[in-house]
């Protein structure tokens, strides 16, 4: 994790997974449908923890088949993926129970090194919740001695934009969020941010938010944003999950 930069530059064939939250069942279902690395490549986009029963589980699974194959998983940060969030929200509780403390510990610290982000195929940014309007260029923020790995909390309110940030079809631009963190953005936004500030990419994929059929397409026809969730009945919730298979080409 210490070797690749905090936007990561991904070419190729990738499955793209949304939130898990402890959700071992969910993640297994989509491995056994596409096989697991390195059969098949995978991106996670973060929120591996809390409010599942399996969070621990599912955390170190996912590290061990980082470890055996470090080209074929990427795992992104989530806005659980911190000892603010987990320490509130069950992952402390339950590793502390089923480990202990000094392995929760050593977890968090792990998220300090999580990428960000992921710009895959020239076409498409992978992030947790959303963009920001103080993201200048992908260059700026890998040379950004300020955003270097290890990142610990507090995060700079760039870095909480995009994991906390959701699209919003009401504005255009950009407003302040329910969540009292982070931001609302708007198609324009979102179109400008892709376009201008990243080089022309066409597309946003993002999770951080529960869909009742696992995913969502906030600005319709118009797209540049697809939200993927991947945790089936969430919080019993009764949803369904979704995944996103990206071609090469």
């Amino acid at each position: 994790l210490v070797k690749e930069p905090q936007i990561i530059p991904l070419r190729g064939k990738f499955i793209i997974v949304g939130d898990l939250h402890g959700n071992i069942d969910s993640l297994l279902r989509i491995f056994n449908h596409f096989n697991y690395p390195p059969q098949s490549s995978y991106i996670f986009l973060g929120d591996y923890i809390d409010r599942g029963k399996f969070s621990s589980e599912l955390i170190i699974f996912l590290y061990s088949l980082k470890i055996l194959y470090p080209m074929n998983i990427f795992l992104l940060r989530g806005n659980h993926e911190c000892d603010s969030m987990a320490s509130v929200n069950g992952f402390k509780t339950e590793c502390v129970k089923k480990f202990s403390k000094s392995v929760y510990e050593a977890i968090i610290k792990s998220f300090d090194y999580l990428s960000i982000a992921i710009e895959l195929n020239f076409r498409i940014f992978c992030v947790h919740g959303g963009i920001s309007p103080l993201f200048k260029t992908i260059d700026e923020v890998n040379n950004d001695k300020n955003l270097k790995k290890p990142l610990k909390e507090p995060f700079p309110d760039m870095i909480n934009d995009l994991l906390w940030s959701d699209p919003s079809n009401s504005i255009s631009r950009y407003s302040e969020s329910p969540r009292t963190i982070g931001k609302l953005y708007g198609f324009d936004a979102a179109k400008e941010f892709l376009e201008e500030k990243c080089d022309h990419l066409i597309l946003l994929v993002r999770s951080h938010e529960m869909m009742p059929y696992g995913y969502d397409y906030p600005f319709d026809d118009k797209g540049e944003v697809l939200t993927i969730f991947s945790s089936i009945d969430y919080c019993g919730n009764a949803n369904s999950g979704s995944f996103a298979v990206v071609d090469e080409n």
